[in-house]
């Protein structure tokens, strides 16, 4: 795992801990809480969705130029 895709999802966990603190603590009724914490969820969801599309780009990318580079190396090798 690279250092952007720990340090990401270190942060993310991060954010989430801080605002589910935030809404346990916060004065609100029970089924307000809820629907904080739902909602909440939803967002990190749909962000770690973003960052898992991102992060599969970057790796079809970097498979697709090693794929073009041994193409290259094996063509040499067999001149």
């Amino acid at each position: 795992m690279n250092n952007f895709l720990k340090n990401t999802l270190i942060m993310t966990s991060g954010i989430a801990a801080g605002m589910i603190a935030g809404i346990l603590t916060a004065p609100k009724s029970g089924k307000d809480t809820r629907e904080d914490i739902k909602s909440k969820v939803d967002e990190l969801q749909e962000g770690i969705e973003n960052l898992t599309s991102e992060a599969r780009v970057k790796v079809e990318s970097k498979i697709q130029k090693l794929k073009s580079t041994l193409k290259e190396v094996e063509s040499q090798l067999n001149n």
